[in-house]
């Protein structure tokens, strides 16, 4: 706060006088403002640098203008330990397999994206990126088929645990104070989340938790039986191609997938990726959007649409109801 006060009075009235047509060189400047704080000194700087010109070193995302980044740098250190500086964002930078460097960047792009996103949107709360990655991909494969013409957008959000989805829920309210829908599945957990949501944040509106047991009919059901059981089991020998025995052979219809998969790799002694989850919905996804609708099983079809229809149409109360 001292350095922020001392460089808006001081500087800008040393401007009108002596000051005038400097080059200005910052390091780091207002990272210990408020992210709010820090949009307003960006803003601050570009008033200045009508007058003068401005040079300053951030990694806050902050601070950097995601409408404007053709003025960005980056700075990193080269293979050879030299400095390199570059304009092209998206450059692989020297040694840090990190790309440090281009981090705030992202970031900045992601705020940005992300505003545009929820505006208008209908947040939907999922428990994980996995949920995430197949409901976007059946919401662009039901729109882009022609089978479902949504009046708002939909936005699928992950947060890990009912504690994290209690705050976003709160941070995601919309203008007219409806809470955002919560979609959890049939597990012992997903149950278990329900019921804590239920007694917190949308103790006022049950209603607006959705659970997967509503449209499909497998006990515990998670995110992957809402998918065609015949479309995904060739995707799981794909990401694990070490057993002898292949996962088609073993798999039994009408039971969740994903205990199915751990007690196979248990038996060939696999030791499964911690993200596998991801990397079959990954898969599904790029296999979903080039699919002909024709050759789907319709029945799942109808499933997405009976979901869907639950999430664009919630019922519900006013959260100060």
């Amino acid at each position: 706060m001292q350095w922020f006060l001392s460089f808006f009075l001081i500087f800008l009235h040393e401007t009108r006088d002596q000051n005038g047509d400097a080059v200005l060189l910052l390091d780091e400047p207002g990272h210990s403002l408020h992210p709010l704080a820090q949009r307003d000194l960006s803003a601050f700087f570009d008033g200045l640098a009508e007058t003068n010109r401005i040079v300053y070193t951030t990694h806050s995302p902050f601070l950097l203008d995601a409408n404007r980044l053709e003025r960005a740098r980056k700075v990193f250190i080269e293979r050879d330990g030299s400095t390199r500086v570059s304009a092209d964002l998206a450059q692989e930078e020297g040694s840090d397999t990190n790309n440090g460097a281009s981090f705030a960047v992202r970031a900045a792009l992601n705020i940005s994206v992300a505003d545009a996103m929820l505006m208008g949107a209908r947040p939907v709360l999922v428990r994980s990126t996995v949920e995430q990655i197949y409901l976007s991909a059946i919401k662009t494969f039901l729109i882009g088929s022609g089978r479902w013409h949504p009046r708002d957008d939909i936005i699928f959000a992950p947060a890990a645990g009912p504690r994290v989805m209690q705050g976003m829920a709160a941070l995601l309210t919309g203008e007219d104070e409806m809470l955002p829908l919560v979609l959890v599945d049939a597990t012992q957990e997903g149950r278990q989340q329900a019921s804590l949501l239920r007694k917190s944040s949308h103790v006022g509106c049950p209603e607006r938790i959705v659970s997967l047991d509503q449209v499909v009919d497998i006990q515990d059901a998670r995110i992957e039986e809402l998918m065609d059981l015949d479309f995904l089991v060739p995707l799981v020998d794909r990401v694990e191609r070490r057993p002898e025995k292949v996962f088609a052979d073993v798999v039994i219809h009408g039971t969740p997938l994903v205990p199915q998969v751990e007690a196979w790799a248990a038996e060939d002694d696999i030791l499964l990726a911690g993200d596998w989850r991801t990397q079959l919905a990954l898969r599904a996804r790029a296999r979903l959007l080039k699919s002909d609708f024709t050759k789907l099983d319709q029945g799942i079809v109808e499933k997405w649409l009976q979901l869907f229809s639950q999430l664009e149409r919630p019922g519900g109360t006013d959260k100060g109801q």
